[in-house]
């Protein structure tokens, strides 16, 4: 992971689950993580979690954005860029569902590898108390560092302006992990509109949107770059019974994108890798070593993994489930 050291990293929904894992693990091997979220409470929340992570090399910085309103990205991105020259990696772990631990986690392990990370989320209670749990972590003698701001990434304006923040502050973007989901209950045959709507917009057409800022960015600055998407393994074994079909489907169609993104970058010959990470259910009693399920620090080791490969290899794709499944 040397090669990330003291670069930045932008997560989106960093308070909780596999965004604050990553968020964790990029801070601790150097990173400069900024965590995205559009309320004050929720950069709270994280600010009490990062106090168990100890010293690292990174450095852990909230954010206040709401990615759904252009205003707040575009704000959020230019003090970044302001303060940083320019953004290494964007992870856009926006999601709906607040008990989702896997984008802190991604967060702590790119940090603490010397990374700078910056984290949207839109929810500012839940970037209140990420920045309460930031306080003693950042105020440590690390590489990296987290950044979180609020930031409603389903909001094109809101998004453009963040990306724009984060450009003039860290001069452009290395990589962009896509790991915003809605996953609330709705049936492609009878679901809510609105409820349709909404997780069209959060699963498709946000992470379509940060796909073509970030890519453009590394494209612009002739860098290497690399574009994750966290998917669900619902995608590719469909259950039979399910009430979050249009779920299932946003999940399939991000399979899709990411092997049409392979291709057009290898068309363009811009050094950009491309790698679809879909994973199964997360064991809920993480905290007992002896249960045998997937927990979310497994999924934010692995996105590390896939980040320090070399330069010439590319890991298209990875199905991760618990041996018991």
């Amino acid at each position: 992971m040397e090669y990330w050291k003291n670069k930045v990293a932008i997560v989106t929904g960093a308070a909780h689950g596999i965004g604050a894992q990553i968020a964790e693990d990029l801070a601790k091997i150097g990173m400069t993580v900024i965590g995205f979220e559009p309320t004050q409470g929720r950069l709270d929340e994280m600010l009490n979690k990062m106090i168990d992570w100890g010293k690292f090399e990174g450095q852990l910085i909230p954010c206040k954005c709401d990615v759904s309103k252009d205003e707040d990205l575009k704000k959020a991105f230019e003090g970044i860029v302001a303060t940083y020259g320019g953004v290494d990696v964007l992870i856009n772990n926006a999601a709906i569902d607040c008990g989702d631990e896997v984008g802190f986690a991604i967060m702590e392990q790119l940090a603490k590898a010397g990374m700078i990370v910056i984290g949207f989320n839109k929810n500012e209670d839940l970037l209140e108390k990420v920045t309460v749990k930031l306080n003693p972590v950042i105020s440590n003698k690390i590489s990296g560092k987290i950044v979180l701001c609020k930031c409603d990434i389903s909001d094109t304006k809101q998004l453009t302006a963040a990306f724009e923040k984060i450009k003039d502050t860290y001069e452009g973007i290395d990589v962009l992990i896509n790991n915003a989901q809605c996953n609330i209950d709705c049936l492609v045959n009878t679901g809510e509109s609105e409820d349709f709507k909404e997780i069209v917009d959060v699963n498709i057409n946000a992470l379509v949107a940060c796909t073509r800022l970030a890519a453009g960015s590394m494209i612009a600055r002739e860098t290497r770059g690399h574009i994750i998407c966290m998917n669900d393994l619902c995608s590719y074994q469909i259950p039979t019974e399910s009430k979050k079909t249009v779920y299932i489907a946003t999940k399939a169609t991000i399979t899709s994108v990411n092997e049409i993104l392979r291709h057009e970058f290898r068309f363009l010959k811009a050094n950009i890798k491309v790698t679809n990470i879909a994973y199964g259910k997360i064991e809920e009693n993480d905290s007992n070593p002896d249960t045998p399920g997937l927990r979310v620090k497994d999924i934010a080791k692995l996105v590390k993994l896939i980040l320090n490969t070399p330069e010439q290899l590319q890991v298209h794709e990875v199905l991760l489930d618990s041996v018991v499944e």
